[in-house]
């Protein structure tokens, strides 16, 4: 929740910020994939805010890449479906278009 409503405010999003709880630490690629399925197709952009290895394998699973996501890394997947509902592991075109790592400077 602290992580979601820090990205919030330093993104600008007003909005709602939903929690689940099933993707607290330890969720599967599998759990992810069930909590987007539930989300309503009046959203096309979704951000996940969660745990490794959940977002790696997730990142895994949509696009057949092992990636390294680092603390407070971020990811944008693209993925071509016309409802959330289809939504499926290894099954949907999807496209990683680019992870950003944070730059930390060591004083």
């Amino acid at each position: 929740l602290d992580t979601s409503e820090l990205v919030a405010e330093f993104s600008g999003f007003g909005g709602k910020i939903n929690l689940d709880s099933s993707l607290y630490h330890q969720a599967s690629a599998e759990q992810c994939i069930k909590v987007l399925a539930d989300i309503s197709d009046n959203y096309s952009k979704v951000l996940i805010v969660g745990h490794n290895p959940s977002l790696e394998n997730l990142i895994e699973g949509l696009t057949n890449r092992i990636e390294l996501m680092k603390t407070c890394s971020l990811s944008r997947i693209d993925i071509q479906i016309k409802s959330w509902k289809d939504i499926i592991i290894g099954k949907n075109k999807s496209e990683l278009i680019g992870i950003w790592h944070p730059n930390v400077k060591n004083d």
